[in-house]
């Protein structure tokens, strides 16, 4: 949930301050907030009380930022994850 996604964020941003975590950890911590943000986004508009037909234009463009972002959050994982594979 995007609760427990913030409390993680808290934490590991605490951690990160002292040294004790990766750059990297930080930035994936903060990909799972803004992944649980943009969820939050499209689980409202999608599955709400208010149908398809009835959206608004700002919310069919709120819905299309926060997916956009979730594919590109979703590429930039896909590409330091072939990096890996490709280091072996």
């Amino acid at each position: 949930s995007l609760d427990r996604a913030r409390a993680e964020l808290a934490r590991i941003e605490q951690l990160a301050s002292m040294g004790a975590v990766s750059q990297l950890r930080l930035e994936q911590a903060r990909d799972v907030v803004a992944d649980a943000e943009d969820d939050e986004i499209l689980r409202r508009w999608l599955y709400g009380n208010v149908g398809v037909e009835h959206l608004s234009e700002a919310q069919a463009k709120q819905m299309v930022a926060a997916a956009e972002r979730r594919v590109q959050r979703a590429g930039k994982r896909y590409e330091e994850q072939a990096k890996l594979v490709a280091q072996g």
